[in-house]
């Protein structure tokens, strides 16, 4: 029965691949792999043993099959079996056939690796940066036409490499785009790629948040302006992070990320009585939200 079960999966999943509906066929990827942990500890394998399992089933589209897979292994925190997911994944789909969104996806996971190396690692923490900037470079030569989501993490990748004026241009164009729509999420996994407070917000927040593109590129060109010390710009584009997260309708259920935020906004560019203005309001909102009471616990040291 179990074996029945999942083979139905397999074939919604390619059925949903024929037509077009490649999204919606995660969800029952997912779902088979769900079931064939179940079955055979699947996930808890080498990749090349999965692969092999995976070969006695017939799969229209695979580039989908490992796309999911590798978000399971995220999910599990297990970073090196999700790298060999996506890099499978850019063999199967050289010409971003299927878009350009795994560039991000295992470039960040390649920087999770450089960011997590030991400090006497230094040739690790290189080759894995490397490998995140030769994605991108690999996309460049097909297409100069990024996502918001692919120019983001661009814009990310080139500040973590202290490329600072390079990152401020490509955040400055995310923002420009004025997305009010696409999210991005982080899990535990991403916790090596983000500040000290949304690492704070990952951990409070069941290891998992969901962030507005625009809200993100905005905190993160604060700090990107704050290591060029532009001050002037970072109080311009903190007002404007607390305007949007006030005024407009973000694509999201949850407003607790989007306004801590913008009091943390603040913080960084050492505002501490706006800051602190934001993060009651958080609290009246959210009692008890321990990275917003850290927060503002620690401004009270100072106000």
């Amino acid at each position: 029965m179990m074996e029945m079960k999942i083979s139905c999966l397999g074939l919604a999943a390619n059925k949903l691949v024929d037509l077009n509906r490649r999204g919606e066929s995660i969800f029952f990827f997912l779902k088979f792999f769900e079931m064939l942990q179940d079955k055979e500890g699947l996930l808890d394998k080498p990749f090349n043993n999965q692969c092999e399992i995976l070969q006695t089933y017939s799969f229209a589209n695979q580039y989908y099959l490992f796309r999911s897979l590798g978000q399971m292994h995220v999910e599990r925190e297990n970073v090196d079996a999700a790298i060999q997911c996506y890099e499978r994944c850019l063999e199967l789909d050289e010409d971003f056939t299927y878009g350009q969104d795994i560039v991000a996806t295992l470039s960040e996971l390649y920087q999770t690796k450089a960011l997590t190396a030991s400090l006497d690692n230094e040739d690790s923490r290189t080759v894995y940066m490397d490998f995140a900037l030769e994605l991108f470079q690999k996309l460049f030569q097909k297409t100069t036409e990024l996502t918001t989501f692919v120019e983001l993490s661009f814009a990310l990748l080139l500040r973590r490499l202290d490329r600072y004026e390079e990152a401020a241009e490509y955040l400055h164009k995310a923002i420009e785009r004025e997305d009010f729509i696409s999210l991005i999420s982080y899990a535990n996994v991403d916790k090596p790629l983000v500040d000290v407070y949304l690492r704070r917000e990952i951990e409070a927040l069941g290891g998992s948040v969901v962030i507005p593109i625009l809200v993100l590129a905005v905190y993160e060109l604060i700090l990107t302006l704050m290591k060029l010390n532009q001050i002037e710009k970072t109080q311009k584009f903190a007002f404007f992070l607390e305007r949007v997260v006030k005024e407009y309708p973000l694509e999201i259920d949850d407003d607790l990320i989007t306004y801590s935020m913008a009091g943390y906004a603040y913080m960084i560019i050492g505002n501490k009585e706006k800051a602190a203005e934001i993060l009651v309001s958080v609290l009246e909102s959210y009692p008890g939200h321990p990275p917003a009471t850290e927060a503002l616990e620690s401004l009270c040291m100072y106000i």
